[in-house]
């Protein structure tokens, strides 16, 4: 399994603890099967070109001497390389079993050896290609980025908001349409009222467009109109494709440099393009208006409409929603639509068409199944992936140009290659890099020939796990680069998990914008290493209980964690109960031999027999869990109850009540005293087995405190290594699911419901009493009497006389020494030893079940 590389801009948030949790415990888990045992999990960094260049350049500007006068490059790696080793200790303090000796870094030499090979190959192939075309200008960045990086964000009301530029942040009107009147240029009375939500392209303007089915429509194509600000004629064409009859006035402005749809437009009508934009969004030469050259574009906004209220030819403004604005991913800038010859990767046709086949015919099962046809179905209607960028981080394109023609490239691994296969010594590299992605799609490539060196056949890959916000971005590309460069056209990995995205208590996504994330570093450094040990394994837990597979985000806070810590706790504090049981512990032959006398179906208590069902369960549920990842939540939730209700609550009592400290009876058949301590370490010893996926730490720990009971005794040399260090991990086995015992279920679920109705009525009553003194002495009573009602209540009888007197009365309500099933409801009702004494008093009534009610008596007066 490979870990999806975190981006070398920052500390583990809680999106990759998630991540890292998911992929961890399934990792766990196929290591404790009999027949796996090894499984690689393999840890990775991305160098995340925009973003950590971004990031640098404003340490640059505000913090100078951090990088002591390093150039941009040397500064980015130096930041970086910092950022890589903060990420790996995270990691390790989230408990990852990752194989750090395996680690890989998208910039490595045989990363970027890789990168540059195959850029060479689909260069040749002819599948890498430039156009000049409309592409997603961020001009805070200076860069291309990718339709995916562009988040549309739909406004539902007018608002006015901040967006940055190269100057500065800027104030935006969204939400509104202008309305601008282009006059007849023979008749300037006449004309054609043209809507708009970027004024400011007006400058751009090359042509108006109408629809066919408009009045007049021949006719009004064969006139021109007047720019309403530039001294020049537009022509009016008719394009069915570009105009809406039924939106805005029904005719369009034609931008074809600053629109994608314009930019189709003006092909088909043979338009010139002008760029009106220079890189960093302010407005060049071509725009016509000297006083608006370096203007950045939104500011220059109010000008335009400034000059056109001043001509006369504003008509004012209408609302327009609900609408969208065009948003950076990465900058939050306001992305401009600009033509530019860019380097695109053929996505379409075969590549595509290859990845859509193996979706749909199960050579990789998606999970949730309902995330198969979002995949497909974005592959399907791909479009080609512009790959170049402007930066300086990242891979640069071994693409070189030959003699500084504008059309002649060729693809090579060096420059003296370049030379060589130009035949020229005129050649230049050109200085776009890579996007990110790219280099990450060819992981799995990668990392199979790495492994392939040792021996180790690693493609495809069994699991993928991720986030499902990068099945776009991530997830199916590798699947088309990959799937394209393998022989047999196989896809990279043949299972796809993919978890939901967490929000926080409120339902609203996390972001450092907002404050509502939750600091996952804070989280792991404790300053203590067992209270570090604890919140580890607390956010796992909290993590995998409330997670989501799919789309669907999930709520998440601080208190989840919270909540799981005392789960962790109280693993550990049965774990200290059991070792105090011991003054010398037994072998691991000794609770095997007990364990198989289990399975013997011996006679056996009806407490064990229940506690062996319930935790084969326990076992069914987690295997299920850690085996497709549905029905997390639940089965988490059982494994909780298990440790609370009946380990905690049941068995540890039962113990207590057979050591002496109560009721001596002898009950036949009855487990001593030793066989009950043992049967409590075998428990111990498949519940930390169960739960080590999830929690890594505490298991591990137990483990190694119990390590002269739970650890074989190795017999050769090769074994032995191990023994100074046991893990858990390497050693044991997940246990296997067994219904020897399950018929006690149901057999004990009446003393389970009387025990918890039971406790829960007296703590109650001792609870309502306002003298802190009453309460204190109540606790201590031993001597009350609990009496039954109903006509079910032999059903309970039976059910007790199974469980027998010591365990009931000695150990699970060791503060009752008697239960009577008698009608009478008050003390002194009853006759002979079913008598209440007369002074006792009413605790409280409750039901346990339909047809089965129970009283509780007892006395202040009566001490323990």
């Amino acid at each position: 399994m490979i870990l999806p590389p975190p981006n070398v801009t920052g500390d583990l948030h809680v999106g990759h603890a998630l991540g890292v949790t998911i992929q961890d415990a399934m990792v766990r888990y196929q290591r404790l099967q009999e027949n796996i045992r090894h499984v690689a999990y393999i840890p990775g960094y991305d160098h995340a070109g925009i973003a950590a260049q971004r990031i640098v350049e404003r340490f640059r500007t505000k913090d100078s001497f951090k990088f002591n006068g390093l150039d941009l490059v040397p500064a980015i790696q130096h930041y970086a390389s910092e950022r890589r080793r903060g990420i790996q200790e995270a990691l390790h303090l989230l408990g990852a079993s990752l194989d750090f000796d395996r680690a890989f870094y998208t910039l490595d030499d045989d990363h970027s050896n890789l990168v540059r090979d195959v850029v060479i190959q689909l260069f040749d192939e002819g599948l890498i290609y430039r156009q000049e075309t409309v592409v997603n200008w961020v001009p805070s960045l200076r860069t291309t980025v990718s339709d995916l990086e562009v988040n549309h964000e739909t406004i539902i009301k007018k608002q006015k908001i901040r967006v940055p530029t190269v100057k500065g942040l800027t104030i935006l009107e969204i939400g509104v349409i202008f309305e601008v009147f282009y006059p007849f240029e023979d008749d300037p009375k006449g004309g054609l009222l043209v809507a708009t939500t970027r004024p400011e392209t007006i400058l751009a303007d090359q042509a108006v467009a109408i629809h066919s089915t408009r009045a007049n429509a021949k006719d009004l194509s064969k006139r021109k109109l007047r720019h309403p600000i530039l001294d020049k004629s537009l022509p009016i064409v008719i394009d069915d494709a570009l105009v809406d009859p039924e939106f805005g006035t029904g005719a369009v402005k034609v931008t074809p440099a600053h629109s994608a749809a314009d930019f189709e437009a003006g092909q088909r009508h043979g338009l010139a393009l002008v760029d009106i934009l220079n890189e960093d969004g302010t407005l060049n030469g071509n725009c016509g208006v000297a006083e608006l050259v370096g203007m950045d574009r939104l500011k220059a906004r109010a000008e335009v409409i400034d000059m056109l209220k001043a001509n006369g030819t504003y008509r004012g403004t209408k609302e327009n929603l609900p609408t969208t604005i065009p948003l950076c991913s990465k900058s939050h800038d306001v992305v401009e639509p600009k033509a530019l010859p860019q380097w695109f990767l053929k996505t379409t046709g075969e590549m595509s068409k290859r990845a859509v086949e193996a979706v749909q015919r199960k050579h990789v099962n998606v999970c949730p199944e309902s995330q198969s046809d979002v995949l497909a179905n974005w592959l399907e209607n791909i479009r080609d992936w512009c790959i170049s960028r402007q930066i300086k981080w990242g891979h640069r394109m071994p693409i070189y140009q030959v003699n500084g023609k504008k059309d002649d490239f060729i693809a090579a691994k060096s420059l003296d290659e370049a030379k060589q296969k130009s035949g020229t010594e005129h050649v230049r590299q050109i200085p776009d890099v890579l996007d990110t992605w790219f280099s990450s799609a060819l992981i799995p490539k990668l990392i199979a020939e790495r492994l392939a060196k040792e021996g180790i056949e690693a493609y495809p890959s069994r699991v993928l796990e991720t986030a499902h916000d990068i099945i776009f971005f991530w997830v199916a590309r590798m699947m088309m680069l990959c799937g394209h460069l393998d022989q047999g056209g196989d896809p990279p990995f043949k299972n796809i998990f993919l978890h939901g995205l967490i929000r926080d208590s409120k339902g609203r996504k996390m972001s450092k914008t907002a404050g509502n994330g939750v600091d996952v570093i804070k989280i792991l450094n404790s300053a203590e290493t067992e209270k570090q040990m604890l919140s580890a394994d607390a956010l796992r837990l909290s993590l995998l209980s409330t997670m989501q597979m799919g789309a669907a985000g999930f709520k998440f806070s601080i208190d989840d964690v919270s909540r799981a810590s005392k789960t962790v706790a109280k693993l550990w504090n049965i774990s200290r109960f059991a070792k105090m049981q011991f003054e010398e512990l037994p072998s691991r032959q000794v609770l095997d031999a007990h364990w198989q006398s289990l399975l013997s179906g011996a006679s056996i208590p009806l407490p064990e027999r229940y506690m062996f069902a319930r935790l084969s369960n326990v076992i069914a549920s987690m295997s299920e869990a850690l085996e497709s990842f549905t029905g997390f939540k639940q089965a988490l939730h059982e494994l909780e109850q298990f440790i609370y209700d009946d380990v905690s609550g049941i068995y540890m009592s039962v113990i207590y009540g057979r050591s002496g400290h109560a009721s001596t009876h002898n009950l036949p058949g009855a487990y001593s005293q030793e066989h009950a301590r043992i049967f409590l370490l075998n428990i111990l010893l498949r519940l930390t087995t169960i739960i080590h996926p999830v929690a890594p730490h505490i298991t591990e720990k137990i483990y190694s405190i119990f390590s002269p009971a739970f650890r074989y005794e190795f017999a050769t040399e090769v074994d032995s290594q191990f023994e100074a260090s046991p893990s858990l991990g390497l050693t044991e086995i997940f246990p296997q699911v067994d219904s020897s015992h399950d018929e006690a279920l149901s057999d004990f679920d009446w003393i389970r419901k009387l025990f918890v109705t039971a406790r829960r009525t007296r703590d109650k009553f001792i609870a309502d009493l306002k003298d802190p003194v009453a309460r204190a002495k109540l606790l201590q009573v031993k001597g009350m009497y609990m009496q039954l009602h109903g006509p079910k209540r032999q059903q309970m009888l039976k059910a007790l006389d199974q469980c027998g007197e010591r365990d009931v009365c000695g150990g699970l309500l060791s503060w009752c020494s008697h239960i009577i099933a008698s009608e009478h409801s008050t003390a002194g009702g009853a006759q002979g030893p079913d008598r209440i004494p007369d002074e006792y008093l009413c605790y409280g009534e409750a039901m346990v079940d339909e047809g089965l009610k129970l009283t509780i008596w007892g006395s202040t007066l009566r001490p323990s």
